[in-house]
């Protein structure tokens, strides 16, 4: 099951945004409305990246996108760049802490996500449900009406993903894998030759024909 929700909020920075909402649901407080009703309300339009970002407006929010959500919603997670409230390496930590994503999740997508270096997936560490994984935090993502505009830098902690990675994986070649579920790894790296037969395309490796 994807987590598909319709509308996001999204003219504003991050901050601001959130201080909007606080002031809304004060407002409609005191015209005797249910503040976590209102904040349903509001939570119920946002797309996944601005969830990420709002679930640390409050511990209202935070019951709405965590309690509220059936851990089914969180199997596959695309979070894609190019939006005001950009996600950083903290909120994503945050989130995947929050929703059990080392046994609940397994695809993650962080196209485009310039503000990442990667750190934010340490919850993921040992996970053994997570099949599919795509890193590739700097993007050629349509921006602002500019069809293939560049979406950040390649900022990927390689060290730290590795390290990440590895303990989704076999230690020795000769190690069953039946238990590890991670099979493809996706990351961009435009100066590898051997990226040009790579019949997935650029970046795109499926496990056991690299090694981390």
């Amino acid at each position: 099951m994807e987590l598909t929700i319709p509308l996001a909020l999204a003219t504003k920075q991050s901050n601001s945004c959130i201080d909007d909402v606080r002031a809304a649901s004060e407002l409609l407080t005191e015209a005797f409305i249910p503040q976590d009703i209102f904040v349903d309300s509001i939570l119920a339009y946002l797309d996944l990246h601005s969830l990420v970002v709002f679930s640390g407006c409050s511990r209202i929010c935070r019951d709405v996108v965590f309690k509220q959500t059936p851990k089914d919603c969180w199997e596959k997670i695309y979070l894609c760049g190019g939006k005001p409230c950009s996600i950083n390496d903290d909120q994503l930590s945050a989130f995947l802490r929050n929703i059990n994503a080392v046994e609940n999740t397994r695809v993650l997508s962080l196209v485009g996500c310039p503000s990442l270096t990667g750190r934010g997936i340490e919850p993921l560490t040992g996970s053994t449900v997570l099949e599919d994984i795509d890193l590739r935090v700097r993007g050629t993502l349509p921006l602002k009406g500019e069809f293939g505009k560049r979406v950040g830098a390649s900022s990927l902690d390689g060290l730290f993903v590795t390290r990440v990675l590895r303990t989704m994986l076999p230690l020795t070649a000769n190690q069953d894998i039946a238990p590890f579920t991670l099979r493809r790894v996706v990351f961009r790296s435009a100066t590898n030759p051997r990226l040009a037969t790579n019949p997935y395309g650029a970046g795109v490796y499926i496990l056991g024909s690299i090694h981390f």
